[in-house]
């Protein structure tokens, strides 16, 4: 299923553009305010409420699911994996002990390695092409 129809893609692709160009120049200037204002944790509370609008809007102005095929379902083990291993890595990341660090990056790589392992089998690919081809070959 595609959101947009072919002939909007250019629109679309200067709109996303035009986001990415304004939280680029604007985003340091927000986070440097709230982190001034050691009020930093703040600014996740704030995206909160943003996200379950943009949930709300974007529910309703979509259309309804259509029946899809393997090459536009949504990856969810393997977006789950790679998020389970960045979550792993960003609070093994943030303690002093050294065992918390190794146990953190050892837990990352059999998240990645799985993350291999189901994409090479999967036909809801998240990846194009073979990225883990080279990994799959020594197990």
């Amino acid at each position: 299923m595609l959101v947009f129809e072919e002939r909007l893609w250019p629109r679309a692709m200067a709109l996303l553009s035009g986001v990415y160009g304004v939280a680029l120049l604007v985003g340091p200037a927000i986070g440097g305010i709230f982190a001034e204002l050691l009020t930093w944790r703040l600014g996740f509370a704030i995206l909160a409420p943003v996200t379950l609008l943009y949930l709300l809007l974007t529910s309703l102005m979509l259309p309804a699911r259509q029946a899809q095929d393997s090459s536009t379902r949504i990856p969810l083990r393997q977006l789950l994996l790679l998020a389970l291993a960045v979550l792993v890595l960003s609070l093994a990341g943030t303690q002093p002990e050294l065992v918390i660090n190794l146990a953190g990056i050892t837990v990352a790589v059999i998240c990645v390695l799985l993350l291999a392992k189901l994409e090479a089998r999967s036909t809801a690919r998240l990846f194009p092409g073979a990225p883990f081809s080279w990994v799959l070959r020594y197990h």
